[in-house]
């Protein structure tokens, strides 16, 4: 990729991480000619990469191609199908992510045009290109850029290419640069935004970088920069659009640039790349993003609600720090105390199990040259004497050969089965130490930001955070004296209702008008017959709404009437207590029921239910369904039958 020289260095394949990995050959090789500089992306079990350079045997140097290659993943076989459509002219180091069955890809490099910002659409169904007009803010022609895709969109970020503004530029200033802008580009409406990112926490302009989304985290690793390769990891939140500082631990990949990458469940695995002296590797790492998330996420969050004039902020956000680097310290411990001597400990095992497979040959050599020399001598005295002293040569070899393997096995064998006691205790004391070390240092920050809790309680119950206010009675009316006896001046009148329109609130400013509601004597269930005055205030408020208000405890007489006309309640009949009308028995639920249509009652285990007939008897209902009133609520729907027991 690219024109930089390298020089090839062969690594040995390491990976300390809870992992089992396990390279295999995956069917032919591709007959297709060798590249690099090249895109790719996966729909389904399908590998397609584009583009990339290759050596032109036909010219006699390399030259970029625009073709698209498809390997199965299921047949495990390399494919070259025919595309249609606008196929994009032929470039490296463009990049390419798959959104539903669909690819999308942008920018490289092209030696007849130069750095590119074109977009283009690949159906992989019809296997058809399609140049794509965007809106919005373009990013500006690069390559060696990163790409993902996060729901409909596609992300991408950094690259190398020509400044924005070359006209700006002074004397002796390059005229290409990097970049570290972010971009998106969504898939529906075909439209680009460049987001503007803070810049705390974020990666500098670099190209070569690998990038994946792990959920709705996108992290990026390595890359080079103006000045070198880098190693460093950065998470792009893009719920808020904002990098994350990350503390990562364990054994940090080496710089390196040019590498690849992918996302495996919550975890980042890099593989390859160019190093600082330009030597290739081939190496595989593990980037655990989940681990040390949680921390940082929780951080954040309480970071985010910890209000500025709440006391202890300043303590509290270090003491978050804080703990973030134990949960660091912890993971870094286990990766080098645990983690790593268990690959040890485990790489042997490879050695032993090939030195078993050999044992078992060099027997059935062993057993071999022994049968022939022994056919060899029973022959007797017409056998051939050099025939028979290359037979008891050959045996005497593989006897040594297995007598000597075998007393290797015999003696390391048993010695490997019993340091497992020890190593066991080793990791697991080692495991103990390390998380005991980080709950008692974990444990003193969390009782210091307990202590800080309860001063903020303390603060909350002497009414230093309160937000309620004293409410002004200026704007209320109260009833007179000659108003009541105006209104009710018989004790078995009623009151005529008032205009509740006035009382009810909607998006209009409130009326300036202050009204007046009547006064009158009551009796609340609870209490029995008594003279009881009750002062009632109605208010216009642009907030509420009169079918909001609580429902009034049950009132007997006249007075029931009057407020229930003034709130715009049903009335209660005293005299018979007939509270629903045309109730025919009533049920008591068994079970919990939550509606699942508008139509139905909700209610709670041992909740009374009125049963009433249907609104239209002769309409067809479902079977096993009742319609009832919810006596605590009043509120009226249809319910299943077997959720209850009838009770009278």
């Amino acid at each position: 990729m690219g024109n930089e020289g390298s020089v090839p260095v062969s690594y040995g394949t390491r990976l300390l991480n809870d992992v089992k990995v396990e390279w295999k050959r995956s069917g032919k090789d591709c007959v297709y000619s060798p590249r690099d500089g090249h895109c790719a992306a996966s729909v389904g079990s399908k590998l397609y990469v584009f583009g990339g350079v290759a050596w032109n045997v036909t010219i006699g140097e390399v030259s970029e191609m625009n073709e698209m290659l498809v390997y199965d993943l299921e047949s495990q076989t390399w494919s070259k199908p025919v595309t249609r459509g606008d196929t994009p002219s032929s470039r490296s180091s463009a990049t390419m992510c798959s959104v539903g069955n669909t690819l999308f890809m942008f920018g490289g490099l092209s030696r007849d045009s130069g750095w590119l910002n074109d977009l283009y659409a690949f159906n992989t169904d019809s296997m058809q290109w399609k140049a794509i007009e965007a809106k919005g803010t373009y990013p500006s022609p690069r390559d060696k850029l990163g790409s993902v895709a996060m729901g409909t969109k596609m992300l991408i970020f950094g690259g190398f290419g020509p400044k924005e503004d070359d006209e700006m530029a002074g004397p002796g200033e390059a005229e290409f640069t990097w970049f570290n802008d972010i971009f998106a580009f969504d898939t529906e409406n075909l439209t680009w935004k460049k987001f503007m990112v803070t810049t705390v926490g974020s990666p500098t302009p670099r190209a070569a970088h690998c990038m994946c989304a792990v959920g709705f985290k996108v992290v990026i690793f390595g890359g080079k920069d103006s000045i070198a390769r880098r190693h460093d990891t950065h998470i792009l939140n893009t719920e808020n659009m904002k990098w994350e500082t990350v503390k990562t631990s364990g054994r940090q990949p080496s710089p390196r640039s040019f590498h690849s990458c992918a996302a495996v469940g919550n975890r980042m695995v890099v593989f390859g790349g160019r190093g600082l002296a330009n030597q290739h590797f081939n190496d595989l790492h593990i980037f655990d993003v989940a681990m040390l998330s949680a921390s940082a996420d929780f951080s954040e969050a309480m970071k985010d609600v910890y209000e500025p004039d709440w006391s202890g902020r300043d303590v509290v956000f270090k003491l978050l720090d804080q703990l973030h680097v134990y949960y660091a310290d912890l993971q870094e411990k286990l990766q080098d105390e645990v983690l790593g001597p268990l690959t040890a400990y485990q790489s042997q095992f490879p050695d032993i199990k090939a030195r078993i497979n050999k044992h078992g040959r060099k027997l059935v050599d062993y057993d071999r040259y022994r049968h022939n020399y022994e056919a060899m001598r029973a022959k007797g005295k017409g056998v051939d004497q050099k025939k028979l002293n290359q037979c008891q040569e050959e045996f005497s070899e593989a006897k040594s050969v297995y007598t000597k393997l075998h007393a290797e096995l015999y003696e390391e064998l048993p010695a490997l089965y019993d340091s497992r006691i020890a190593f066991y205790v080793s990791s697991f004391q080692s495991i103990f130490t390390a998380e005991a070390i980080f709950h008692r240092e974990a444990g003193k920050i969390k009782t210091q930001m307990n202590d800080l809790m309860d001063g903020l309680v303390d603060e909350l119950s002497s009414g230093t955070h309160t937000s309620r206010r004293p409410f002004q009675l200026s704007s209320i009316s109260p009833i007179s004296d000659s108003d009541e006896s105006e209104h009710l001046s018989n004790p078995g009148e009623v009151a005529e209702p008032l205009n509740t329109e006035s009382a009810v609130c909607n998006d209009e400013e409130p009326r300036d008008e202050n009204i007046e509601a009547p006064a009158f004597q009551g009796v609340e269930e609870d209490e029995g017959p008594a003279d009881v005055q009750i002062n009632i205030f109605v208010i216009t408020c642009p907030y509420i709404r009169h079918n909001l208000l609580p429902r009034p405890k049950k009132v007997y007489g006249d007075v029931s009437s009057s407020l229930c006309q003034v709130l715009g309640l049903e009335t209660l009949d005293p005299a018979t207590n007939a509270e629903i009308p045309g109730v025919l028995y009533k049920v008591r639920a068994t079970h919990k029921y939550n509606a699942e249509d508008d139509d139905e009652l909700s209610f709670e285990k041992d909740d009374i239910i009125h049963v009433i007939a249907f609104d239209d008897p002769d309409e067809e209902q479902d079977e096993g369904w009742l319609l009832g009133i919810l006596d605590s609520t009043r509120i009226k729907g249809v319910f299943p039958a077997n959720f209850t027991k009838v009770i009278s």
